[in-house]
């Protein structure tokens, strides 16, 4: 090469730098060529805003009725129509529905939207079966009263607080005297162990019946029913267990109710809780069915599935 031309190889260089600058850039045309020392090449246009989105409408509220909250009932089922959750009514207002749960003052009935709504029905009052006491339904409110002092009752008279007792006053027993409701010797309260007592004032064939713990002879003498003697020592009177077939404790029938277990079906009761089938109607506890209210038997839901026509849904 020429030496004397080996000054122009740098500018050269430069121009074909500027060039594919200038061919890579998407922008504006590029102002300026390279300097003479082949450093520098023009500045990119500014790049295109990307155009703006459109605006988007509002998602429906459902594909299908699956998308809706809640379920299909006797009175309405659940329908999705243009994207938006409703109810279909499929009873008049004011159909009663066919399940009702015993002794709570309402009735379940269809409103005009399809929907389940409680009405009043002051005929539904719980009945305990405790002859002391009056229930009955106001406005849809469940109310109880004891039955006044003196009333008759089975075996007795009524306490004025909700219990049947033998006696009220010491008026009423003649030369004994009235303690706890019935009318017992004057050696059962004198705070001291007579000769036919096996305790304390309690026991023996004449006194009340001995508190757990105290002395007993059979098992009439003792609040629990259980007399019982434990590793050798004399009888005493047991506190109350859910296997020692009696009813005592807080039992409402034999070893059930209560705190204890469950009763079955036509065992005596207090409250729903009671019983193995959750319904006490007027003291018993009724079998189940599949029109009462609650899942109970075979049912696999409330009033379906098992043994009952219906399929849950």
């Amino acid at each position: 090469m020429d030496i004397k031309r080996a000054w122009m190889i740098p500018l050269f260089l430069g121009a074909i730098a500027a060039g594919m600058a200038a061919c890579g850039d998407g922008g504006a045309t590029t102002t300026g060529g390279g300097n003479p020392s082949g450093t520098g090449g023009g500045n990119g246009g500014a790049g295109g805003n990307g155009g703006n989105g459109g605006a988007g409408g509002e998602l429906p509220e459902c594909m299908d009725k699956a998308d809706c909250a809640g379920s299909d009932t006797f009175c309405g089922e659940v329908t999705c129509n243009n994207g938006t959750c409703g109810v279909n009514p499929l009873q008049p207002a004011g159909t009663v529905l066919p399940s009702q749960l015993y002794g709570d003052c309402s009735e379940e009935q269809c409103d005009a939207n399809g929907a389940v709504v409680k009405a009043p029905k002051d005929d539904d009052a719980y009945n305990d079966g405790n002859e002391c006491t009056v229930e009955m339904c106001a406005d849809g409110m469940f109310m109880q009263t004891a039955k006044p002092q003196g009333e008759a009752c089975a075996g007795g008279v009524c306490d004025g607080g909700g219990k049947c007792v033998g006696c009220l006053s010491d008026a009423e027993c003649g030369l004994n005297k009235c303690v706890d409701g019935k009318c017992v010797p004057e050696t059962c309260s004198n705070m001291m162990k007579d000769l036919t007592e096996t305790d304390v004032d309690c026991g023996g064939p004449t006194c009340l019946p001995c508190a757990d713990g105290l002395l007993c002879s059979v098992s009439t003498h003792c609040k629990s029913g259980v007399c019982a003697s434990v590793d050798g020592a004399p009888k005493t009177c047991q506190a109350a267990t859910c296997m020692d077939a009696k009813i005592n404790g807080t039992e409402t029938d034999e070893d059930c109710g209560g705190d204890c277990p469950p009763c079955g079906d036509n065992l005596t009761c207090k409250a729903s809780t009671d019983c193995a089938s959750k319904v006490c109607m007027n003291n018993l506890c009724a079998a189940p069915s599949c029109t009462d209210a609650v899942q109970n038997g075979d049912e696999t839901g409330i009033d379906c599935g098992g043994a009952c026509p219906n399929a849950c849904p």
